[in-house]
């Protein structure tokens, strides 16, 4: 074999890099779906309470398959929004398939601020998952759930940014079925969570308040004849119906949503029996059989018997209780009713104060 003639080098280099490569872009061109508006769907997830970034999530794990020919397991995304310690780990590892597909895709890199917005993503994962039932406040639950929704806002910015501006990316309307039921969706989700923020937050603080009551108060009713202390702050007499059908000769709102106490006043008509045997089937039909236990204790100094009586169940996943005593007045009867929803641990720490208060109920001469 004779020597190579000058040049003969670099032309065959020329040759080999003139040739397509297999592993190309454009042997990689995909085709999505185009991305939502941001604003879109920041809102949804918000009115879905989270719910809708689990969908979102194994939408984006498809996507990322289908940039990287990653082997992501969409459906285990699904449980990550419900999951906050899965979190922990998930959220890094998305963000670094995101940024190396952003990389081979020709887009400006996302450093999540340097590993910020992991943080307070998880964050705010934490205090969605605890604030109500550690603290019985649903005002800080939904402020979670804004920073939450604006977190993934950002997230899905950065995925619509990709699926723009990548090479070789071809996007596609979403099929109208698919289009209708998110719209549906959005408007669903929008009247419920509406309905329930403006229940659990805004109502308590548009309610008229009669007389506020602290830790140490004692109310005191000479119409009824009838007094009982305030073990913890946060208590207020609120106008006849805004819990009952006004049937009611007073009405208490409690610290926590859905926390109330009625007074009945009952005519001599009636009886200890009667009210409480009235109260319990009552209670039981709601409830379920063997859910309540009463008891009587005798006043001594009073010569007055106090009945009281506690009913319990579960409700949606949460405990709920009904809570009442009945003792005997100048006239009649004098029945106190109070009910408490709420996670286990503010419901633990809220019933006993119930109980405490109720234990206490007095005819007031």
């Amino acid at each position: 074999m004779g020597p190579r003639e000058p040049g003969s080098l670099s032309a065959t280099s020329d040759q080999l890099s003139n040739e397509p490569r297999k592993d190309s872009l454009e042997d990689k061109t995909v085709t999505l779906n185009k991305p939502d508006s941001t604003l879109f769907l920041f809102f949804i997830v918000f009115f879905s309470l989270s719910f809708y970034s689990c969908f979102w999530l194994v939408a984006r794990a498809r996507d990322i398959n289908k940039l990287q020919k990653s082997k992501l397991t969409p459906w285990l995304w699904f449980f990550v929004p419900l999951i906050a310690l899965a979190q922990l780990f998930a959220w890094p590892g998305l963000i670094k398939k995101l940024q190396s597909t952003q990389q081979d895709r020709g887009v400006k890199r996302w450093n999540a601020w340097n590993g910020g917005w992991v943080a307070l993503v998880f964050i705010t994962a934490l205090v969605i998952s605890s604030s109500e039932r550690v603290f019985g406040n649903m005002n800080i639950t939904f402020l979670a759930l804004l920073l939450w929704s604006g977190f993934i806002a950002i997230l899905h910015h950065q995925f619509s940014l990709l699926k723009l501006q990548g090479h070789h990316i071809d996007l596609r309307k979403q099929h109208i079925a698919i289009r209708i039921g998110k719209w549906l969706s959005f408007v669903l989700f929008a009247i419920i969570s509406t309905f329930t923020i403006y229940e659990l937050s805004l109502k308590p603080l548009f309610q008229e308040s009669l007389q506020k009551f602290q830790s140490g108060d004692e109310y005191k009713s000479k119409e009824i004849g009838l007094r009982f202390p305030f073990t913890q702050d946060g208590w207020s007499q609120v106008p006849i119906g805004s819990y009952s059908d006004g049937s009611a000769a007073s009405e208490f709102s409690g610290p926590l949503a859905g926390s109330y106490i009625l007074v009945f006043n009952h005519d001599s008509k009636s009886s200890f029996d009667s009210i409480a045997n009235f109260r319990l089937d009552q209670f039981s039909e709601s409830y379920g059989p063997n859910k309540c236990t009463q008891q009587r204790q005798l006043l001594e100094a009073e010569l007055k018997v106090l009945l009281v009586a506690n009913c319990e169940t579960i409700d949606f996943g949460e405990p709920t209780g009904e809570f009442f005593s009945v003792i005997r007045n100048g006239t009649g009867y004098v029945e106190v009713i109070s009910e408490v929803s709420a996670s286990k641990i503010p419901f633990k720490r809220h019933k006993a104060e119930i109980q405490n208060m109720l234990s206490q109920v007095r005819a007031y001469e």
